[in-house]
């Protein structure tokens, strides 16, 4: 690991994990914390302590994955949904920055996605599509996609279609566009298809994700809400790092 100004590619795949992050951003992945925009450099609920070269210094990542790892790629990574990656990382930033984390529980605001008064929009997924990569990998076509349009008077708007998504995996990533946990109160099961088309909001594209425009859409279009609360989340808190030597 030495420090980098961002110059190598996120890539996950034969045996290798190789990306540039701020420390302030490893810890993030590697403890699989939704809610945090460490790109965006700015202060997160979910993730404290720690001295400012953890977030303003940039460091160089290419490690080999341990024999027997599920082949996950970068984007479930990044999604906190590789665990045995993350733990890997764990121990990896524990020897090379000498890292100290502890956990503690904190009361804050937190998002709970809960089904509005005239019932959910949501249409009950059917056979998960799959489609083959040009090297051959099979791969299902599932999840949440946002495309940003222009529409012909100039208004940006956001599409959002999800497919063969769950009400669990909606929350998590709304988590990181909100920058705070989204419980998932529905009570809904299994996996569900829905699209809807909002008012982008701010320049930077997780921002625009996430404005009020948003609240609005998820009640009209998807028969979902987004209620303030408050609860008790789990908060790692980095107690020591030190800046790792070259190699």
């Amino acid at each position: 690991m030495e420090k980098g100004g961002g110059g190598l590619p996120p890539t996950l795949s034969h045996g290798r994990l190789s990306y540039s992050d701020g420390l302030f951003g490893m810890v993030v992945r590697a403890h699989g914390i939704k809610g945090c925009r460490p790109a965006l450099q700015v202060n997160c609920a979910l993730l404290s302590g720690g001295p400012d070269w953890t977030k303003k210094d940039r460091f160089d990542i290419q490690a080999r994955i341990p024999d027997g790892t599920p082949d996950y790629t970068f984007v479930q990574f990044f999604n906190a949904q590789a665990p045995q990656i993350q733990v890997m990382l764990q121990a990896l930033l524990a020897d090379r920055f000498n890292l100290k984390v502890h956990r503690e529980k904190k009361q804050m605001t937190v998002f709970a996605l809960v089904i509005t008064k005239k019932g959910p929009k949501l249409k009950k997924s059917g056979e998960v599509e799959k489609r083959q990569l040009p090297d051959g990998a099979v791969i299902e076509s599932r999840g949440l996609m946002f495309q940003p349009a222009v529409q012909p008077n100039g208004e940006r708007t956001i599409h959002l279609n999800a497919k063969n998504a769950s009400m669990q995996e909606v929350a998590e990533i709304f988590s990181s566009i909100l920058e705070r946990p989204v419980l998932d109160r529905t009570g809904l099961k299994g996996e569900f298809d829905f699209a809807m088309e909002y008012a982008a909001h701010g320049d930077q594209p997780l921002v625009a994700l996430g404005g009020p425009e948003l609240f609005t859409a998820f009640q009209e279009q998807a028969g979902l809400k987004l209620e303030p609360t408050r609860a008790a989340v789990d908060v790692p808190v980095i107690d020591h790092a030190e800046k790792p030597s070259e190699n």
